[in-house]
């Protein structure tokens, strides 16, 4: 049997573009929730990339973010394990991930396709 805050956890779920499948039927009558993800995160950050880039060959993360977000309205970095959208970026090997300083003391996240 699924306890409510479960039930509270899928209904939620179920609200959001986001696929999943809860198995029930596990010792102790706890329900887990598996996410699996119905976007392709490849796919949607090399389109957002190229959308996106500026002179220096790169594009800020925090302009990618708010594509994606225009775009996607479900996109959570979460759904991907991670808490934040530039820890995700970082963990994909097909991107370069650097630091760069705009002159005026902030430094700006910028992505780039390998």
């Amino acid at each position: 049997m699924m306890d409510m805050h479960a039930a509270e956890v899928i209904k939620d779920l179920a609200s959001k573009d986001v696929g999943f499948y809860a198995s029930h039927d596990i010792p102790g009558g706890q329900a887990t929730v598996h996410l699996t993800a119905q976007q392709d995160l490849r796919e949607l950050l090399t389109h957002a990339i190229p959308e996106t880039i500026r002179d220096s060959g790169g594009s800020r993360l925090s302009t990618v973010g708010g594509l994606v977000s225009k775009t996607h309205t479900s996109f959570d970095p979460r759904n991907y394990g991670f808490k934040k959208l530039s820890e995700l970026v970082r963990a994909q090997p097909y991107l370069d991930v650097v630091d760069a300083p705009d002159g005026t003391g902030f430094v700006h996240v910028e992505v780039r396709l390998k």
